[in-house]
């Protein structure tokens, strides 16, 4: 029963990295097209999208780190 919990953690660690990506790769990468358009400068584009990935790339540490926590609390019962 202990493996199938661990099977279980680790398939959500993924999905939860996974659906970060797709996020970055669906949504922020496109932003470009989209700004260069309008007349918008490079930089400023490049500047908001490295922004957002920070932001997201911090939000998944620490989400990952948060789930870790309760995972082994779960099981060592504390």
């Amino acid at each position: 029963m202990n493996n199938i919990g661990l099977l279980v953690f680790i398939t959500i660690m993924w999905m939860m990295i996974l659906a970060a990506a797709a996020f970055l790769v669906i949504l922020v990468a496109p932003l470009e097209v989209v700004f260069l358009h309008n007349g918008v400068n490079r930089i400023i584009i490049s500047t908001i999208q490295a922004l957002i990935s920070i932001v997201v790339v911090i939000l998944l540490i620490l989400f990952l780190s948060r789930f870790k926590k309760m995972y082994v609390r779960r099981n060592l019962k504390i």
